[in-house]
């Protein structure tokens, strides 16, 4: 087609970069109101129509294209659509589409046109076509409209008739614009070698910085030339810096710090890109870059004119920043799946201050309900003629010593209880009772009065539900919930009103024909006697036929997990709302009878707290931001990491030096995983909002992979396998262990190669058979080849061995604990070797393309777990590299980041305890986990003893082994630092008692004043917290009840991330000062959220237990299964 049939007046665009002299290239234009364009279609519009030949549109113009025009509609009428001269995948462009918001149609396929001649492509056929299939319900269409057409579409009259029968937005007419892939001849000789970005710094000064920003450009496609980097992501290397500068050069970037902007090699190379930007009258070729406090006075007048980028505080914004003013220059660069990648990444950010963008909630919703009313006066009675007073009409009682604690009087008792004649009784006023002042009058301790309260209550609202017709489910913890059976009123609905008084309906009950089970929203409630309240807590259970609960736990769980993972924060706000409006019949309030006289009144709606009243028990903690590479921060681990690299430290690794023991087959892929490890992995479709993409262990740590394990030592996959199956557990844990443990032993002993890290990987098989109460199937079973059972063997000890080895060797058989890893970890303690648990499953996973997301429904099964031999439900296999890579990094002795809000001077340990199951008596195993505040950890080994208490189901110290812990930790601690801390937090699970908080202080030195607090810290599921929202309540938020003692959410809504990152509504931890501690409740909150993000054995955002918590239970069997062996301090690394 010659260029008398395209149409003159339309823009002809010829490509996007400018001449060598700076000058536009021509262009032709239909009006004067048309701007000429630098860049291609840089002010696209809402009326802006583009015809492109985007098969014959190189790669860089394609991307390039794409940013500058950002079209909202792409109509393809190719009859074989490719792009960029086939140098992207159709993956790579579709990622593209997806990062700009692209709505792309092949329309030639949809109408099923034969040719570029074929009538359907006919202007006056099209378009109603497109407004019809593909646009539905739009009577115009908004621009930027792009049609990327075959050279026959690119006639004049083609593209006139389709303009003007598309209609727009404004109904004036589009601005037609025309890419045809032709240049002009000056251009066709400069434009592809004016790429590179070069960049200016001092030397050595700011090399780090100079590193760091070339990766990152390189990262994004740029061409990078500095005297540090050469050219990153080229194929070129230039000499003479001035050649660079004057004929390769788009664009130079000079660093700017108080180091080097006096420096002569500085000066002189940003003397030459200011002479070569005005001789060309270029315009921003020269970009300055401010990266410390080099005061804005002594820049030099030729830089100081320009638009500096300020990136003395935060490097990550000024990286931002450059790439838009390197997009408006239209520096090219090569597209890739990466690219679009961080393009997309950065796109998720949202605007204005990432810390600041989501707005605190005004009103919170606590699930507590507040006692109304109780009865005034409490009674006990004492009586020889029966054991209780189960009787009716209904009466509630609890059994205190030599009595039964009731509401009903004495006049009362009589009538309920005729023929009983001496009924000798005790009063009391309820709220003497409640608050300990009663205790001479009932003769019965404090606890033991509120204990018998909470009995009460629990049987009055038993009663209560029992009469309303309501079911009864006994849930696992053998506590009691209440649910209507189906058909209790019409549709099972009920209507409530919300927050804003708005009248809503909520079903109660309903019906999965998937599962053919009915699901009925259930209630239970928790009294709360010192503070007058009751908190319930919402329910699921599962019948088949609307009315019985299916009997078996296991089936009601995994319906449960499946069924309502999609339940969120406002759907069981307003279950509950609507349960407790229907079960108080609209007024308000529970009336709860203990006695035919007697009720208690419980108010029906959930607690609000007002966060702007003063004062206010919700207070926020701010999340932590850890500090990376170039002492850079960010809220986001992955992003920092990926961004600036590690935290400098001393003991980061240059390499990391692999060794892998496992079968044949797992060595070879784990030799497959290696090769791949320093590649990038992109996100998948449909990941969730702010994926940040892996650019390779190299590339984000700075050290490097081998591709090949510097040791693989084989293991028999049939001797893995048959020790595995050993029907005897002990046995069959210890014979698999034995097999990795030999390899990584005689490796030690014959090779003088270092191994940084042991990687053990093992088939799906083992790691199933290696948990604690797996069970072999009786087909694959082998029998074992002990002959002492394992209650003979525990007469065998150390100190009173057998007289026979082969016993003895048994008997420490049994010793070991039952998990694979556990075990593992133990038995190599002794050569200190740091091992890392692959699955064979999970590599085949992270090898594979990632599968495309199906979006979940309400009514999906959702299987959690691994089942005995089937299937896995595996981490995405971004998620899979993202956490190697950070806990292999620290295994190796490096440092990922460090957390900013650490305060210095304060150490945490974390209490372990550990008792053997198999075992009766008291005896458990502790030990003590120290954490600094650079993250670091040690982990030690306390005694054995008698610490575990049948009675009370809790563990705590003697004084004098809670001082030796305490000696260990200080000791540690002034080892690394050359001086005691000022603050030791003892975190537990259990409440310390007096004995151990004596010891604890008996454990500080003389002539130093050191504080030591002890912290319980345990899960809490009974508290919940609602917004008014439909995401739950904010990470951070705390509940403050008492000055020593407090509820944190440390899961929960992440604004940074736009999600929450955990199922259905976000439970809190507990938090309780033990003792007489002076420390501040949010002080000890704060502290605990910067523990939340110390967890190096992965690279999440934030944990939901602090790491003095997270690993306790692991460690506590690791260290139990030494028994009474020695074992020194060692880093925590070797125990996870």
């Amino acid at each position: 087609m010659t260029d008398s049939k395209r149409r003159a007046g339309h823009l002809r665009l010829i490509d996007f970069a400018k001449s060598s002299e700076g000058n536009p290239d021509p262009v032709s234009r239909s009006s004067a109101q048309i701007a000429v364009q630098a860049s291609l279609f840089s002010d696209a519009s809402a009326i802006t129509l583009g015809f492109v030949l985007a098969s014959e549109m190189p790669a860089a113009t394609f991307q390039q294209f794409l940013e500058n025009v950002k079209p909202r509609y792409i109509f393809d009428l190719r009859k074989s659509p490719s792009f960029a001269k086939g140098g992207l995948t159709r993956q790579t462009i579709f990622a593209l589409f997806d990062a700009y918001k692209i709505r792309y149609f092949d329309v030639s396929g949809a109408i099923n046109a034969k040719s570029a001649r074929d009538p359907a492509l006919n202007p006056a056929l099209l378009v109603p076509k497109i407004l019809e299939l593909l646009t539905p319900g739009k009577e115009f269409l908004e621009g930027p409209v792009v049609f990327f057409v075959d050279e026959a579409q690119l006639e004049e009259r083609y593209i006139d008739e389709t303009a003007a029968l598309l209609p727009n937005l404004t109904k004036t007419g589009w601005d037609v614009f025309i890419w045809d892939g032709k240049k002009s001849a000056e251009q066709a000789g400069s434009s592809s070698e004016k790429r590179t970005i070069f960049i200016s710094h001092a030397n050595p000064e700011d090399n780090n910085i100079a590193l760091w920003l070339g990766a990152r450009l390189a990262a994004e496609g740029y061409e990078i030339w500095s005297d540090v980097t050469r050219l990153i992501g080229g194929e070129y290397f230039w000499d003479s810096i001035e050649h660079v500068i004057r004929e390769r050069s788009a664009c130079v970037v000079v660093l700017l710090s108080k180091a080097g902007h006096e420096k002569q090699g500085v000066l002189d190379e940003v003397n030459l890109a200011v002479s070569v930007e005005r001789q060309r009258k270029l315009k921003n070729f020269v970009i300055p870059i401010r990266i410390d406090a080099l005061p804005f006075a002594d820049i030099r007048a030729n830089l100081a004119r320009k638009n500096v980028i300020d990136g003395a505080k935060d490097l990550g914004e000024a990286f931002g920043k450059l790439l838009v003013s390197l997009e408006k220059l239209g520096v090219p660069k090569e597209p890739g799946d990466v690219q679009a990648s961080l393009s997309r990444w950065r796109n998720s950010f949202p605007s204005g201050p990432l810390d600041q963008a989501f707005s605190k909630d005004d009103l919170l919703v606590e699930n507590k309900l507040s006692i109304l009313r109780w009865p005034s006066a409490i009674y006990k009675i004492t009586k020889s003629e029966k054991t209780g007073l189960a009787v009716r009409p209904f009466l509630a009682t609890s059994a205190v010593s030599k009595g039964e604690l009731c509401f009903a009087s004495p006049s009362e008792l009589t009538t309920m209880l005729p023929g009983v004649s001496a009924v000798q009784h005790s009063a009391a006023t309820t709220d003497a009772v409640i608050d300990g002042s009663a205790l001479g009058m009932l003769g019965a301790t404090a606890q033991e009065s509120r204990r018998a309260l909470t009995h009460i209550v629990k049987q009055a609202w038993n009663e209560f539900c029992g009469s309303r017709g309501m079911q009864k489910y006994e849930l696992s913890s053998s506590r009691v919930c209440w649910f209507e059976k189906n058909g209790f009123v019409e549709k099972n609905e009920v209507r409530f009103l919300d927050h804003a008084l708005k009248s809503r309906r909520k079903t109660l009950v309903g019906r999965s024909q998937k599962r053919r089970v009915y699901w009925h929203f259930g209630i239970e409630i928790v009294p709360n006697i010192n503070d007058h309240s009751v908190r319930i807590k919402p329910h699921v259970v599962f019948t088949e036929n609307g009315l019985d609960p299916i009997t078996s736990a296991a089936k009601q769980h995994s319906l449960r997990r499946g069924f309502c993972k999609s339940w969120w924060n406002d759907r069981w706000r307003d279950l509950l709302n609507a349960m407790l409006t229907n079960m108080a019949n609209g007024a308000g309030r529970l009336v709860l009878p203990v006695s035919p006289l007697q009720s208690i009144e419980i108010a029906a709606a959930m607690t609000v707290h007002d966060v702007r009243s003063k004062p206010s028990m919700i207070h926020s903690i701010d999340e932590p931001a850890v500090v990376v590479g170039h002492g850079q921060r960010s809220l986001d681990p992955r992003e920092g990491l990926m961004l600036f690299g590690p935290v400098e430290f001393n003991r980061n690794p240059r390499e990391v030096r692999v060794g892998v023991v496992g079968a044949p087959e797992g060595i070879e892929l784990f030799k497959k995983w290696c090769a791949r490890f320093a590649s990038p992995v992109l996100p998948s479709d449909g990941g969730g909002p702010r994926q940040v993409p892996f650019p390779g262990f190299d590339a984000v740590f700075g050290a490097v992979w081998l591709k090949e394990p510097v040791a693989a030592r084989p293991v028999s996959r049939t001797d893995l396998l048959n020790a595995i199956r050993i029907s005897e557990r002990h046995e069959a844990v210890s014979k698999a262990v034995d097999l990795v443990v030999a390899e990584i032993h005689n490796a030690s002993v014959e090779d003088d190669t270092l191994v940084d890290i042991w990687f053990v990987v093992i088939p799906e098989e083992v790691f199933l058979l290696g948990r604690p109460n797996s069970r072999v199937p009786l087909a694959k079973a082998n029998p074992p080849a002990l002959l002492l059972s394992k209650r003979a063997a525990t007469r065998f000890t150390k100190a009173s061995p057998s007289l026979f080895e082969e016993d003895n060797a048994a008997a420490e058989i049994f010793s070991y604990h039952t998990d694979f890893h556990h075990q593992l970890k133990n038995r190599l303690l002794g050569l200190k070797a740091v091992t890392q648990l692959f699955r064979e499953s999970s590599i085949i996973q992270t090898l594979s393309e990632p599968a495309p997301s199906v979006p979940l429904t309400e009514d999906d099964d959702d299987f959690d777990d691994d089942d005995q031999f089937g299937n896995r439900r595996m981490q995405a296999p971004l998620d899979v590299s993202w956490n190697i890579a950070a806990a292999s990094f620290f295994k190796a002795g490096g440092r990922p980041w460090r957390v900013s809000t650490a305060r210095e001077g304060v150490c945490y340990v974390g209490m372990v305890f550990k008792q053997d199951p198999s075992r009766r008596d008291s005896n458990a195993c502790c030990g003590a986990q120290l954490f600094l505040e650079s993250g670091d950890g040690i982990v030690f080994k306390g005694a054995m003893g008698p610490w575990y208490s049948s009675d009370t189901k809790q563990f705590h110290l003697s004084e004098t082994e809670a001082t030796k812990l305490v000696q260990k930790a200080l000791g540690s601690y002034h080892a690394e630092h050359g001086s005691f801390p000022r603050e030791v937090f003892i975190h537990g699970r259990t409440y310390f008692s007096q004995e151990e908080l004596r010891g604890f202080q008996a454990a500080v030195p003389t002539g130093t004043t050191i504080s030591i607090t002890g912290v319980r810290i345990t899960r809490n599921s009974d508290l919940k917290l609602f917004t008014y929202r439909d995401t739950p309540v904010l990470r951070g938020t705390s509940l403050i009840v008492s000055p020593r003692l407090a509820f944190l959410w440390t899961s929960g809504f992440i604004p940074y991330l736009g999600t929450y990152q955990g199922r259905e509504t976000p439970n809190p931890l507990r938090i309780e000062l033990c003792g007489q501690s002076s420390a501040d409740i949010k002080t000890v909150l704060a502290d605990i959220m910067t523990l939340t993000k110390m967890n190096f054995n992965s690279a999440i955002f934030a944990d939901g237990f602090p790491v003095t918590m997270r690993f306790a239970d692991a460690i506590g069997d690791v260290l139990m299964a030494t028994g009474d062996r020695e074992i020194p301090p060692l880093p925590f690394r070797h125990y996870i």
